[in-house]
């Protein structure tokens, strides 16, 4: 075997020695001892840069075969319950020695034990125990730790059993982290069997902050004991008042799991008023039958009693729909009196509530109904109002219609005898050679003619009693002839005064 050290490694790289108690050959007397040494490097030097990942060896490992690991000491594990008995075979170097160490192996490797004949420490621990010791060992070998919710208590355990403080602190990180409603039953399993009073404490902790997340027949209710469910509903944090039938359903199914271990003390102790004020319908059923199964026969009813009545009472359209009666009829008497007064006068307030809200409705209904009404009424005399006005003006064009219609026919009458008075013109009508005794302009002398000989040719006299036809020119009364370049004009009517 060669044994090389730093300084001698600094001196094949022509730097002398130091001198130190790992390098005791610090004259010239070691020349021939290093010259030989850096002979075997030079010789062996292919065999280094060659060596590829596979030839490598595995880290040291309680898992290896123990020739080949040099193991120098064997653990025998035997289960408490089962007998089942386990051999791993390890290295007191690793358990006694660095920052994993194991105080117990510390201990029994320097002390003068019988277990050092024998290199062998045979250890009698729980199932659980006894399942999670190869993850204690794994952490020993590797500082890596592989843990789940089942066996953190189990290496808890372990590390202040075998005094590894460092797995302990390890451990306690873990289960900070990890414990949770949904995995808090292995701890409280876990804990109980290892009597561990601060994981029961951490477990009893998280079980108050979630207990409305604790579901009715889960298997954390199978995990709790009678104390320890006493614990979680009676602490002050838990706010009794906005949780009050949750509890009941959780209680109603825990007594059910654990029914043979209760007696009358501890039943009124987990269903007392201060934890329970309020009963959900659906437990209240479940406690009288666990009260009349645990209770003697009383006179009176009791608390839980009443409570459970109230609630009974309350829902009794519900119960009797469901066809309970069969059960009702296993409780005591003073129960079935209590429910049958209760619930009569829940039916009789329901009764009065109901008629009262009817005559509500109705009233409401009635005012509604009076409402429409009047406004409807009230539409209905704005639309006569409206259908009067309307036919008022209708009366008054008509009336106005029929006097212009009287005027236009006395205007009609009037224009019948005067066209009777208009005689036409014969066709051979001789004109008289004065024209203008037949003609009229209002301005005679100033007629736009076109010939200008013709100009003069109207006479001042107006025809007498010549119809009224508006705004008609003076041309309207004569018969327009072209005549060459000028235009005739004669009288097509004259007017027979007769």
């Amino acid at each position: 075997k060669i044994c090389m050290s730093w300084d001698i490694l600094s001196y094949t790289n022509n730097a002398p020695p130091k001198k130190s108690k790992l390098n005791p050959y610090s004259d010239g007397a070691a020349a021939i001892g290093i010259a030989k040494l850096n002979k075997y490097l030079a010789s062996n030097m292919d065999y280094f840069q060659e060596s590829d990942d596979e030839s490598i060896e595995q880290e040291l490992s309680w898992r290896l075969d123990p020739e080949e690991s040099l193991s120098d000491w064997t653990i025998v594990i035997q289960n408490e319950s089962s007998g089942q008995v386990r051999e791993y075979n390890v290295h007191k170097n690793i358990l006694a020695v660095g920052p994993c160490k194991s105080d117990y192996f510390a201990t029994v490797f320097r002390s003068q034990m019988m277990e050092n004949e024998t290199n062998t420490s045979r250890i009698a621990l729980e199932d659980v125990a006894a399942d999670a010791i190869p993850l204690m060992l794994d952490w020993c070998y590797s500082q890596k730790l592989d843990v789940s919710s089942e066996f953190a208590v189990a290496l808890r355990y372990l590390s202040q059993y075998f005094g590894i403080k460092l797995l302990y602190r390890k451990v306690m990180a873990f289960v900070k982290d990890d414990m949770n409603m949904t995995n808090v039953h292995h701890y409280i399993q876990t804990a109980k069997l290892f009597h561990d009073e601060k994981m029961l404490s951490l477990s009893l902790n998280i079980c108050i902050q979630g207990i409305q997340d604790v579901e009715p027949s889960s298997q954390l209710l199978q995990s709790f004991d009678l104390e320890f469910f006493h614990e979680i509903i009676s602490s002050p944090e838990v706010d009794t008042c906005s949780v009050s039938c949750h509890i009941s359903k959780i209680v109603a199914d825990f007594c059910c799991l654990h029914e043979h271990e209760l007696d009358e003390e501890t039943f009124e102790k987990l269903t007392d008023r201060r934890f329970i004020p309020l009963v959900a319908k659906e437990s209240a059923i479940i406690l009288l039958e666990l009260e009349s199964r645990l209770f003697r026969n009383n006179n009176e009813a009791t608390c839980l009693q009443k409570r459970c009545t109230n609630v009974l009472a309350q829902h009794w359209k519900d119960f009797a729909e469901q066809g309970v009666a069969q059960v009702f009829r296993k409780f005591p008497s003073v129960v079935i009196g209590e429910l049958l007064y209760r619930t009569v006068a829940v039916a009789q307030n329901d009764m009065n509530h109901c008629r009262s809200s009817v005559q509500n409705e109705i009233d409401k209904h009635t005012e509604i109904m009076n409402d429409k009404l009047q406004q409807a009424t009230a539409e209905v005399q704005r639309q006569v109002e409206e259908e009067c006005s309307a036919r008022q003006r209708v009366e008054e064009e008509l009336q106005e219609a029929r006097r212009q219609l009287k005027m236009r026919d006395r205007e009609l009458s009037t224009y019948k005898r005067e066209w009777k008075r208009m005689v036409r013109i014969p066709v051979n009508h001789v004109f008289p050679r004065d024209v203008k005794r037949c003609t009229y302009h209002h301005q005679s002398g100033n007629e736009p003619f076109d010939n200008p000989s013709h100009l003069g040719q109207y006479g001042k006299v107006r025809p007498t009693a010549m119809p009224n036809l508006g705004d008609a020119v003076e041309d309207g009364y004569l018969f327009l002839r072209k005549s060459g370049h000028y235009t005739e004009r004669w009288p097509m009517f004259y007017y027979c005064d007769r």
